[in-house]
């Protein structure tokens, strides 16, 4: 479902004329947290960086845009586990209580 929401969005961005389309990864700030902090601690390296590698080639700078990277990549794996991480905690709790 994750990912499915993230290529959604992509194709949102993509195909909208409305200039302020990309401001929705704010949303998705808060869905895939704590893995949006990543967004600060990038800092302008990863910029300079991406920038080196759109020179070089526009494919690849537009699959290390940071926001694929942390919501596509990333993000798609936590929700994959966290489920199973939530399974877990909750066993450990019960255990503890029980």
């Amino acid at each position: 479902m994750h990912f499915g929401g993230f290529l959604a969005t992509v194709l949102y961005i993509h195909n909208s004329p409305d200039s302020q389309a990309g401001a929705i990864w704010l949303i998705w700030g808060w869905i895939d947290i704590p893995w949006s902090a990543l967004y600060f601690m990038a800092g302008s390296d990863y910029s300079i960086w991406l920038g080196n590698v759109s020179s070089r080639s526009v494919v690849l700078a537009y699959v290390f845009y940071l926001p694929h990277v942390i919501h596509g990549v990333i993000g798609t794996i936590w929700w994959y586990f966290v489920p199973a991480l939530a399974a877990r905690v909750t066993k450990l709790v019960r255990g503890k209580t029980g």
